[in-house]
C-alpha cells in the first residue's frame, strides 16, 4: 500500500466520523453467543434498508408550493397527513405494550456508534444494537456491531443497499443539524 493510499484511508475515516448524527436516541442491546451468519446479516440489512427508505419518505417535506395546488397534489397531501396520523396512533398503541426506552446521548457515523449511559455490554461482545432513529418508526435500525470499549461499537456488516441508505440518512440528519445550529446563531 502506498503512502497516498494510506492517506486516502485516513481521509475516508475522518470523513465518516465528521458526517454523523447526534442526538438523544433510545437504544437496546441483543447479545449474540455466535457470530451472525450470512442469511441473518442479509435479513437485517434488508429490514434496515426498508426502514431507512420509509424514514426518508416520512421526512420529505409535505408543504405544498403554490404551483402544486392542483387536485392530485392536494389529495396526496391529505393522504400523507392521514398516514402520519395513523403512524402516530400505532406508535402510541405500541408504547403501551413495550417497556419504555430511555433516550441516551448517541453519535452515529457510518462505521461507529458511540453512546453514554443505557446499555453497557463488555468490550469484545458481538450482537445487535437496536437504534430507534425516528419517533414515527416503531421499528429500530438494527446494527450488527462489535463492542470496542465502554459506549463504543464498530458496525460490522451491512449490504451495499443498506449501507448506502444508512449513509444517506446520516448525511441528511447531519445536514439538518448543521442548518439548525446556523439558525440558532442567527
Amino acid at each position: 500500500m502506498s503512502p497516498q493510499d494510506l492517506n486516502q484511508i485516513a481521509t475516508d475515516e475522518e470523513l465518516d466520523e465528521a458526517i454523523a448524527y447526534e442526538g438523544l436516541i433510545p437504544l437496546a442491546w441483543r447479545a449474540r453467543a455466535a457470530a451472525l451468519g450470512e442469511p441473518e446479516l442479509m435479513a437485517i440489512s434488508e429490514a434496515d434498508q426498508a426502514l431507512l427508505d420509509a424514514i426518508m419518505v416520512m421526512d420529505l417535506p409535505s408543504k405544498l408550493d403554490s404551483e402544486e395546488r392542483d387536485s392530485v397534489q392536494l389529495d396526496l397531501h391529505r393522504l400523507d397527513a392521514k398516514v402520519d396520523l395513523l403512524l402516530g396512533m400505532i406508535n402510541r398503541l405500541l408504547a403501551f405494550h413495550e417497556p419504555p426506552r430511555q433516550p441516551v446521548p448517541v453519535r452515529l457515523s457510518s462505521r461507529m456508534v458511540r453512546w453514554q449511559g443505557g446499555v453497557a455490554p463488555a468490550a469484545g461482545e458481538q450482537g445487535i444494537l437496536d437504534v430507534f432513529v425516528h419517533p414515527l418508526a416503531s421499528a429500530p435500525l438494527q446494527l450488527p456491531v462489535e463492542i470496542t470499549g465502554a459506549g463504543v461499537a464498530r458496525i460490522l456488516a451491512l449490504n451495499v443497499g443498506a449501507r448506502n441508505a444508512f449513509e444517506k440518512f446520516l448525511f441528511r440528519q447531519h445536514r439538518r443539524q448543521v442548518a439548525e445550529a446556523r439558525q440558532g446563531r442567527e
